[in-house]
């Protein structure tokens, strides 16, 4: 794959995600600085990792307790990847990937942004690669007050249910010195490389979306689950009222408070 090509263009092109993802962690042109909007991205960083049968070649992991980071199959293994003494971040993830039976590999790159792949992080989110995990502002019109009628009316919404559970995580944010006022910095970043079938002429959505099944940012508790979804909003399976999805919220921020103080 020629590296001064597009990752964009590359996609539309070929159709096939997992060679987008080979040429993003080889580098690409490395040239380029920053690591996007607001510095969302300067714990995220890029890589290739070979030797894993599931075909997984990226991964990233950004400020989330690495314990609570599961992906989307339940019986896939995971593993946290932290350097042997002088070895580097790179060679940690070579070779936790390469160890049987791994199909994912997790740490946080500290260095990335210092070594010019921030700029490359946020080409991979641009077109669907990459997702990071933000929590949006709920639209013009809707308070939990509101979502409380319509659960007491049976007419509850998943919209209500997802919002309400953001909300929740904002509020409990609040009056935290490292976290409140960036409630849109990525819960975790995930990415596998599944290859999208080379039948017909395969556009940048359809390689993104192949991608973006896989990409998760997960708060477990016990068999209820919140994940990240391709759309950037929060999916929150197994609960069904306004109160447990705020619970839900609050575990996810405290999440949060517990990987910024641990450094993550």
């Amino acid at each position: 794959m020629k590296k001064n090509e597009d990752l964009d263009t590359e996609l539309q092109r070929r159709g096939d995600a997992r060679d987008a993802l080979i040429w993003l962690g080889a580098g690409g042109d490395a040239a380029g600085a920053g690591a996007g909007a607001d510095g969302e991205f300067t714990r995220s960083a890029a890589t290739t990792i070979d030797g894993l049968e599931t075909g997984v070649r990226i991964l990233t992991a950004t400020r989330l307790r690495q314990a609570q980071l599961q992906i989307a199959r339940p019986d896939a293994r995971v593993t946290l990847c932290v350097p042997d003494p002088g070895e580097n971040e790179l060679d940690a993830l070579k070779r936790a990937g390469g160890e049987q039976g791994v199909q994912w590999a997790v740490m946080s790159l500290h260095d990335a942004v210092e070594a010019g792949l921030g700029r490359l992080v946020a080409e991979a989110i641009d077109v669907g690669v990459l997702m990071p995990a933000p929590l949006q502002a709920a639209p013009a019109g809707w308070s939990i007050e509101s979502a409380r009628e319509r659960e007491r009316d049976n007419q509850l919404t998943t919209d209500d249910v997802l919002l309400a559970c953001e909300a929740a995580v904002a509020e409990y944010l609040k009056g935290t010195e490292h976290l409140e006022g960036h409630v849109k910095a990525p819960v975790g970043c995930l990415a596998t490389g599944t290859e999208v079938p080379a039948s017909g002429a395969a556009g940048a959505a359809r390689a993104g979306r192949a991608v973006r099944v896989a990409v998760n940012a997960l708060v477990t508790n016990g068999a209820r689950t919140l994940r990240q979804r391709a759309a950037g909003r929060i999916e929150i399976q197994g609960v069904g009222s306004l109160t447990q999805a705020q619970e839900m919220g609050r575990r996810a921020a405290q999440a949060l408070l517990d990987a910024g103080a641990a450094g993550l």
